[in-house]
């Protein structure tokens, strides 16, 4: 979900920077030369960074869920191939009541929740470890590298650190208004309807959607809060996490 959504933002906003420079031209504190062409380069690969670090914080928050609550609690129950012989084919027309009991029927007789071919949990772990340390390497060697480059002022008040903090509202918000709901409704339906299928036949895992809204939503409220604060005081400071001094 969140990579799915990510791809197409970052394009947006790449398009939105080329135009900004395009339009500033040679004005103002951020005009078009190769040290604004490094500052910018190094807080997009600082959000590039973020994201993921937010991913790889994904990955585990699911295998954290599975492990917690069992593994159909982030991962899809898998099917054998073929409908036991004590689950028999509704028939057509048949109501939404035989076609639920025919799906709960598939999931106990053919799901292997535990069976050592579904790697799923594990992947999601390794995979979590491998993006959250890299990530935050990467964004932490970057936003050094950009303070090291940047006065006070620019940091705070320039062209980039708004366009920083506007692309990582809209970029992080997209997704959590995504998750926000899907991860509501999974939750709503496992509580009220337990692994029951849904109305279209599918077994809703809710812990990915879950992880998600949990780690993009800070995410968001913070560039949002930060974006806020700055169009009402007129400058707009790029978050430095735990880097200000």
């Amino acid at each position: 979900i969140a990579l799915a959504l990510l791809i197409p933002v970052g394009i947006l906003g790449a398009l939105a920077a080329l135009v900004y420079f395009l339009v500033r031209g040679g004005r103002g504190d951020d005009a078009f030369s190769s040290r604004t062409l490094l500052r910018a380069y190094l807080r997009l690969a600082y959000m590039v960074s973020l994201a993921v670090f937010l991913v790889g914080a994904v990955n585990l928050l699911s295998a954290g869920f599975a492990a917690a609550f069992g593994r159909d609690f982030s991962y899809v129950p898998q099917f054998s191939g073929a409908p036991p012989p004590s689950c028999s084919v509704p028939p057509a027309g048949a109501g939404a009541d035989a076609q639920a009991a025919y799906n709960q029927c598939l999931k106990a007789g053919s799901a292997n929740p535990g069976s050592s071919s579904d790697t799923r949990q594990q992947d999601d772990l390794i995979r979590g470890l491998s993006l959250l340390i890299s990530g935050f390497i990467l964004g932490v060697g970057h936003r050094l590298g950009q303070r090291a480059m940047e006065t006070v002022e620019e940091r705070q008040g320039s062209g980039l650190a708004r366009m920083e903090a506007l692309l990582g509202t809209v970029a992080f918000g997209m997704v959590s208004i995504v998750a926000l709901p899907l991860a509501s409704y999974t939750l709503l339906h496992r509580a009220v309807l337990g692994n029951q299928a849904s109305s279209n036949g599918a077994v809703d895992a809710p812990g990915a959607a879950l992880a998600v809204a949990l780690v993009f939503l800070p995410a968001w409220l913070y560039y949002l809060s930060t974006f806020v604060r700055g169009a009402r005081s007129g400058a707009v400071r790029g978050p430095d996490v735990a880097l200000n001094t």
